[in-house]
């Protein structure tokens, strides 16, 4: 992971102040929209969330088969308090998921990770995400992204933001790119109470882009 953590940033590691920040800038609401828009989970799917962090996501969710991985044991901890019985939480890297796993995951979701990770990185998760999925599964992954002519106080928060690696859409979608084929990114700035600019990267199996 290449994310700041000295200073102030220490406080985005522990998991009850990060949640309440998120909760201060509206990020409930856009856990909501993210649900209900574009993830639309069908009762009994399996979903697989990377640095899933608390699992702020799992209530909305409802009734699916959940299971997340995170480094963060403080997040980890408080995501044992949301999560249902039958869902299953990992606390390690991305690339430390048991190989039982593979091929039986509709949705794998990234919210707020990739910022986190340098090229490299991002490239293994896109492959290693790939093979997590059913065929006709689905990648969907949202992060903070740099425009062209942005809003300046969107910028400084992307700037600001604890992960190091904040990319424009095209760098997104690039490195996705290498995982899987017919990468989309859409921008979104409505998601915040306050500016603020998300890039919604999203890709399908071979097989779903054939039905």
């Amino acid at each position: 992971m290449s994310q700041r953590t000295a200073g102030i940033y220490r406080l985005t590691q522990v998991s009850s102040l990060y949640s309440a920040f998120q909760r201060a800038l509206g990020g409930d609401r856009t856990l909501r929209l993210l649900v209900d828009e574009l993830i639309r989970p069908q009762p009994g799917s399996h979903i697989l969330d990377l640095g899933c962090g608390p699992a702020s996501i799992r209530p909305a969710l409802g009734n699916v088969v959940y299971v997340g991985i995170d480094l963060n044991p403080d997040h980890i901890a408080r995501a044992q308090t949301v999560v249902a019985p039958s869902d299953r939480l990992h606390m390690g890297d991305f690339a430390s998921l048991t190989g039982e796993l593979g091929g039986s995951f509709d949705q794998v979701l990234c919210v707020g990770l990739l910022h986190h990770l340098d090229d490299d990185r991002c490239i293994e998760l896109a492959r290693l995400a790939r093979t997590y999925l059913k065929p006709g599964g689905r990648f969907l992954a949202i992060d903070p992204v740099f425009e062209e002519r942005q809003n300046p106080i969107a910028w400084l928060l992307a700037k600001l933001d604890s992960g190091e690696h904040v990319r424009y859409a095209a760098g997104y979608q690039r490195v996705i790119e290498n995982g899987f084929p017919g990468v989309e990114t859409v921008v979104r700035r409505d998601l915040l109470k306050v500016p603020y600019s998300h890039c919604i990267t999203t890709a399908v199996t071979e097989a779903a882009r054939d039905m």
